[in-house]
C-alpha cells in the first residue's frame, strides 16, 4: 500500500477552488486524510478518481500507473495541475 500525495504544482488565477501551489490532497488506505489535505475541489477529485485505486496499491513495476506523474483538473479555462507522489506505507 502507498500513501498518495497530490500536490498542486501549477495553478490558474481563476481557479474556482482557490488552489495555491504547494497545497495537497493526501490519501492512505483508499481514504482522504483530512488532517493532511488542504482543500478538495469536486471537479479535480473527479479527474483523479480513476487513478487513485491503482496509485494506492502495489502494481507490477512495468505497469503504466507507475509513470503517472501528473493529473490535471478538467477545467479547460482555469486548469490546475497536481504532481503525483507515492510513499510506501509501513
Amino acid at each position: 500500500m502507498y500513501r498518495v500525495i497530490l500536490e498542486v504544482s501549477k495553478t490558474h488565477p481563476n481557479c474556482s477552488a482557490g488552489y495555491r501551489v504547494g497545497e495537497r490532497i493526501t490519501l492512505e488506505h483508499d481514504m482522504i486524510v483530512m488532517e493532511q489535505t488542504d482543500r478538495i475541489c469536486p471537479y479535480a477529485l473527479a479527474a483523479m478518481l480513476p487513478y487513485l485505486p491503482l496509485l494506492g496499491h502495489e502494481t507490477p513495476s512495468d505497469d503504466w500507473i507507475n509513470k503517472k506523474s501528473e493529473i490535471q483538473c478538467p477545467d479547460s479555462k482555469s486548469p490546475v495541475l497536481f504532481a503525483v507522489r507515492r510513499e510506501p506505507l509501513s
